[in-house]
C-alpha cells in the first residue's frame, strides 16, 4: 500500500497570506512613525502609505491567482485537495483583513 502525502508547498501557504500581512503592518506603522518623527508633511506620507498598502494587496493578489490557477498535480488526493482549498481561503482571508485593517487609518488625521 502506498501512501500519497500532502505537498508541503500548500502548508507553507497556509501562512503565506498573513505573513504579507504582517509585513504591510510593520511597513505602514514603520513609516507613520518616522514620519511623525521626522514631522514630514501629512501628503506625502499618506501616498507612500497607500502605495506600500497596493503593494502589498498586490502580492497577497498574486498569491491568491497562483494557488487558485495552480494545477492538483498527477497524485492528488482528497486531503491535499482540502488543504489546497483551506490555503486559498486563508489568502482571501489574509486580503480582506488588510483591506479592513490597513486601509482605514490612511483617511485618518496624521500625527498628533
Amino acid at each position: 500500500m502506498t501512501m500519497r502525502t500532502v505537498s508541503p508547498q500548500y502548508l507553507c501557504w497556509l501562512t503565506a497570506g498573513f505573513a504579507v500581512w504582517g509585513s504591510a503592518l510593520i511597513a505602514l506603522y514603520a513609516i507613520h512613525g518616522l514620519g511623525c518623527a521626522f514631522m514630514w508633511p501629512a501628503g506625502p506620507v499618506r501616498v507612500v502609505l497607500a502605495l506600500v498598502l497596493v503593494a502589498h494587496l498586490a502580492v497577497t493578489a498574486f498569491m491568491w491567482r497562483h494557488l487558485a490557477s495552480a494545477s492538483e498535480g498527477p497524485h492528488a488526493t482528497a486531503t491535499g485537495d482540502f488543504v489546497r482549498t483551506v490555503a486559498i481561503w486563508c489568502v482571501i482571508a489574509a486580503f480582506v483583513t488588510m483591506i479592513v485593517t490597513l486601509a482605514p487609518p490612511l483617511v485618518l488625521t496624521g500625527c498628533t
